[in-house]
């Protein structure tokens, strides 16, 4: 079996991008991109709940946590949504 993979990547990342983009390429891995979230301007709305977070890790996630956070959330919803083999 061929498992999807997914490359998170903040926009502003290029160099990122083109580093592990190369990686893949050169193992032969065909792989997605998928947008990362800043933290610092996403809206979390009512997604992120700080009495939890501060119960189950003793405080809050920082802006940053929070951004890396909900984009493996919607790496995990399109996989819900495309119905992916894993």
């Amino acid at each position: 079996m061929n498992f999807k993979t997914y490359l998170i990547n903040m926009e502003k990342s290029k160099d990122r991008l083109e580093y592990m983009s190369g990686q893949l390429n050169k193992l032969g891995i065909d792989f997605e991109i998928q947008k990362g979230v800043d933290g610092k301007t996403y809206d979390f709305g009512d997604i992120y709940n700080e009495a939890l977070s501060i119960k189950l890790k003793g405080g809050p996630l920082s802006l940053v946590e929070r951004g890396c956070a909900m984009s493996h959330r919607l790496v995990l919803e399109k996989i819900k949504r495309e119905e992916v083999e894993y």
